[in-house]
């Protein structure tokens, strides 16, 4: 606290967390610095757990705080519930206002002063943090986007008025309460307006101190429903000075990968220019070369990696071994490395995995490395040679392009201490990935999970990972793969080298590990990879979406339900609508129309709710 001066008016601090089992220590690090930042401007505190079986009444903690029981389905209007309920028993703590908080906001992003003033000036008896955009309650079977802060201020009083108590009744969410209150005479105040000329969460100039974590959590086909982005939201985290550790320690805990993966957008694309400063990370590269013919290209992209840099190549004969030894010798590159050393590994069933787990094991425990990098002669003799060529200039062109390219990538490294891991986006392209990532490893990687200590949640449809096992990581965040002490005989020989195998689950899971101790991804392109990428992507959705509801939110509960029952309605109408447009031109262009008119009389009808709400 800086200028501010507490009111003479008392506040109490209602703290709401997520976890029916928490209690005022099990709180997250998340949850205990927000609570930490606003008990000072509070005379006393309660905080309100989701109620079940074992926690159905008032109980006094360990601690000396009251836990009060809510019914989470309702939020804010189930912590009121439940407040006003137990008012009377409460009357000797509750102060003069009451302010409700929950976990379900990330803060403070800057000085809690301007907010708490705001509380203490004159105005409505229920006070929320920002007005919410109406618009998101959307067309009819179109899910509505709920990124309202979880936060509210009223008097004493109001809490034990019969108006609320009105108003609560048959309140089943925040909305229903903020439709309910004005009829019931109780028209609540915004401390932070809106600007017409953006939304909140994109705005610089906001200066609200508190943001939901739906904003990174929520399911991103609804964020791209309604066009909201959390990049910015996360430049704004990053300004603030919130400890990044917590931050992405609760994030990566709270959903899987790919969803805080894409609300940030952490798709990187280096433009090739030289950084300001010079590389201090040092780095161990860990190459296994089966097929010796490719190591002039490997160790050539090996060369583009900023110095200190050491190079291990694998082998599986010792044939092998003194074939590369002695062409290490006449290439160009050598002199770019601290030290080269060829071993011969003690089996190759598991191939580039085990090489890299078991042969070179203690290169990743070696304290004095900052990061690992690994590579593979890759070499997919599976598929067709177009197919194969393209997949191994993705991964190294991607990851190895150019030495600008790369220290682009260890720049990031330098600047941002949570950064874990860098790898090539998913392939799409002549391979049948999107979607369908895990393969037969999704059960084999959940039980392997336990063993590797992976504690975060799994990606449903496509693992957030290294596909082609090629990576910058850095190396204390692998220490749980080379701590799990797998041995040569635990990976498949031969012909079981295939899906669900060892091998192929641990490609799967090296993220998840880095994931679970909190630290984050991002993937990496070059500028004239993710040019073909990008259009090669858009034009395989639109001929897709060409079938179905344009929106993709839309086409998945379309397909979903389609899979075990009867499709929404708006998606059957917009099937119906682009089939018949398709063969009967202008009966469709009749029927659009009427569609259109019955659109625009929703759309009056959601108007004058909105206005209703915001009087």
């Amino acid at each position: 606290m800086t200028a501010y001066r507490r009111a003479t008016r008392s506040r109490t601090l209602v703290f709401a967390a997520a976890d029916s089992k928490a209690t005022t220590e099990d709180i997250d690090a998340a949850g205990q610095y927000l609570l930490s930042a606003l008990r000072p401007y509070c005379s006393s505190t309660l905080i309100a757990v989701p109620a079940n079986r074992a926690n159905s009444s008032l109980r006094v903690s360990d601690s000396g705080m009251t836990h009060l029981p809510y019914d989470r389905d309702r939020g804010l209007a189930g912590i009121l519930a439940s407040l006003a309920a137990a008012s009377p028993s409460l009357t000797h703590q509750l102060g003069e206002e009451i302010l409700i908080v929950t976990d379900g906001l990330i803060g403070p992003l800057s000085d809690l002063d301007d907010l708490f003033s705001r509380l203490d000036a004159p105005g409505r008896s229920i006070r929320f943090l920002t007005k919410p955009d109406p618009t998101y309650d959307g067309e009819q079977g179109t899910e509505s986007l709920a990124l309202e802060p979880q936060f509210l201020q009223l008097s004493h009083n109001t809490l034990r008025s019969s108006e609320l108590l009105v108003a609560l009744n048959g309140a089943s969410s925040l909305r229903d309460l903020l439709l309910a209150l004005a009829p019931a005479g109780l028209t609540p105040g915004w401390l932070y307006g809106n600007s017409d000329e953006d939304y909140f969460l994109r705005s610089s100039t906001a200066g609200i101190p508190l943001i939901p974590w739906a904003t990174f959590t929520s399911d991103p086909l609804l964020l791209e429903r309604w066009a909201v982005s959390a990049r910015t939201a996360y430049s704004e985290v990053v300004k603030s000075g919130y400890p990044l550790d917590i931050f992405w320690s609760h994030l990566t805990h709270a959903v899987p990968p790919q969803v805080w993966y894409t609300n940030i957008a952490l798709l990187d694309i280096p433009q090739g220019v030289a950084p300001k400063h010079k590389n201090t990370l040092k780095t161990a590269v860990c190459a296994h070369v089966f097929y010796p013919d490719m190591l002039r290209e490997m160790v050539r992209y090996a060369s583009n990696i900023p110095s200190p840099v050491s190079l291990f190549i694998t082998t599986d004969s010792a044939e092998k071994q003194a074939r590369l030894e002695a062409s290490l010798k006449e290439l160009p590159y050598q002199a770019h490395f601290d030290h080269i050393e060829v071993r011969t590994v003690a089996t190759n069933d598991g191939r580039d995995i085990s090489a890299f787990l078991v042969d070179c094991g203690d290169v990743i425990r070696d304290v004095e490395l900052d990061l690992v990098v690994k590579m593979h002669s890759k070499r997919s003799v599976q598929d067709p040679q177009s197919v194969s060529s393209w997949f191994r200039s993705h991964l190294f062109e991607n990851l190895f392009s150019s030495s600008n390219h790369v220290a682009h990538i260890y720049n990031r490294f330098t600047n941002e201490p949570q950064l874990g891991m860098v790898f090539p986006p998913v392939i799409h392209m002549g391979l049948p990935t999107m979607g369908n990532g895990w393969t037969a490893n999704r059960l084999p990687a959940e039980r392997l999970g336990k063993r590797l200590g992976i504690d975060i949640p799994f990606d449903t449809h496509t693992p957030l990972s290294p596909y082609g096992s090629m990576f910058i990581a850095r190396r204390e965040a692998l220490l749980p793969l080379v701590d799990a002490n797998f041995r040569p005989n635990e990976f498949p020989r031969g012909d079981n080298y295939r899906d669900g195998s060892l091998a192929h689950v641990l490609e799967r899971l090296y993220s998840y590990v880095v994931y679970s101790q909190g630290y984050y991804s991002r993937c990496v392109q070059t500028p004239e990879l993710a040019e073909i990428s990008a259009v090669t992507l858009e034009y395989k959705l639109d001929t897709s979406s060409s079938y179905i509801h344009p929106h993709v939110l839309e086409q998945v509960k379309m397909l979903d339900a389609g899979a075990s029952g009867v499709p929404p309605v708006t998606s059957i109408r917009s099937l119906v609508q682009r089939r018949v447009s398709a063969r009967f031109p202008r009966f469709g262009e009749s029927l659009t129309a009427g569609w259109m008119a019955g659109k625009k009389t929703r759309r009056a009808i959601r108007s004058k709710i909105a206005s209703i709400r915001g009087a």
